[in-house]
């Protein structure tokens, strides 16, 4: 588990050899490699290394910053924890580097705890990230930051992204020049807190396309649950409770061919937007499987002369129903 064996490891056979053998006491999963510990913030350089981090640590500015390819970052159940007061500070900076791993641990009170821009295959598993930040100005924050590349693994994170002022857009998870990814079973919570106003749990802004977006619960989003501007998009088995404004959002003409299936949606008496809203007009394509039941919906756009889109409903076993001309309406209980 990227952790040095110790006292739980004995009896080895020669460690060069094609084969080893050895002892375990505790189950786990084994390699036989060199693993460089970090106790310190720093910039992590070495090309195939894998770092684990030996204990909790903090910073005022970004903490580690990805400067090879194929770098693993184990903490190892450790916090690395921010100031929480500048949208430039990072608990993890990846740029132009592909193949890196994050996991196991904790990342607190940053701009952005992760941030991978223009490289590939990225990995974020099994880390907390809590926000607590008092970022002034409206600048967005972000808990996973995703730009440009392809192949990318969001998956078993927890997010809750909290901004005491209430003055900045917050998105748990944000994606955008993205394909081909993967967020899966990712929980996030009080995405925004009660004052944040613009702030969305999972957002596939512009060029986000062709990802799946799939198992994860958002509970508590401020404003919207999922927001979605890109296209060909798969988001299912999910489960959206109680966001303050919209479940799910189309905000773009761009958003076409994104298939929805078998999502609960769930809403407390004090939201005021829908389950569904459709927020532009022309985002045609789009699919709706095995959805049990919109309460809320909102398919009005907000175009002139293409108000609505085409869409299709399926449900497994019975068949489908196509719209060859755009819809347009808005209602309760559609199901």
């Amino acid at each position: 588990d990227g952790v040095r064996c110790g006292t739980a490891c004995g009896n080895f056979t020669v460690l060069t050899a094609n084969t080893v053998s050895f002892n375990v006491s505790t189950a786990g999963n084994y390699s036989i490699g060199d693993i460089t510990m970090v106790n310190q913030c720093s910039t992590l350089n070495v090309a195939n290394e894998v770092y684990t981090l030996q204990n909790a640590v903090s910073t005022t500015g970004t903490c580690f910053t990805i400067g090879a390819e194929n770098i693993t970052l184990n903490l190892a159940g450790y916090n690395v924890s921010g100031d929480g007061d500048s949208i430039g500070d990072y608990g993890v900076s990846i740029t132009g580097y592909n193949s890196t791993v994050i996991k196991n641990g904790g990342i607190n009170s940053f701009g952005r705890a992760i941030s991978s821009t223009a490289g590939f295959n990225t990995t974020v598993n099994n880390i907390s990230i809590r926000g607590n930040t008092s970022i002034n100005g409206g600048i967005p924050q972000y808990g996973i930051f995703l730009s440009g590349g392809k192949w990318h693994n969001i998956t078993s994170n927890n997010l809750t992204l909290i901004n005491s002022t209430g003055s900045a857009q917050i998105s748990g998870i944000y994606l955008t020049s993205t394909s081909d990814s993967l967020v899966q079973n990712n929980s996030l919570v009080d995405i925004g807190g009660d004052i944040s106003s613009d702030s969305i749990g999972i957002q596939l802004a512009s060029g986000a396309d062709n990802n799946t977006i799939t198992g994860n619960t958002i509970i508590r989003a401020y404003d919207r649950a999922i927001s979605i501007s890109g296209y060909g998009n798969v988001i299912k088995e999910g489960r959206i409770e109680n966001s303050k404004v919209d479940g799910i959002e189309i905000d773009a003409a761009t958003a076409v061919n994104n298939n929805f299936t078998n999502i609960t949606i769930v809403r407390d008496g004090g939201a005021t937007g829908y389950d569904f809203q459709y927020n532009t007009a022309g985002a045609n394509g789009t699919y709706f499987v095995d959805i049990h039941h919109i309460a809320n919906y909102s398919f009005t756009g907000s175009g002139l002369s293409d108000i609505g889109g085409r869409f299709n409903f399926k449900k497994t076993g019975y068949g489908n129903i196509e719209f060859l001309d755009n819809v347009n309406g808005s209602g309760f209980n559609l199901s």
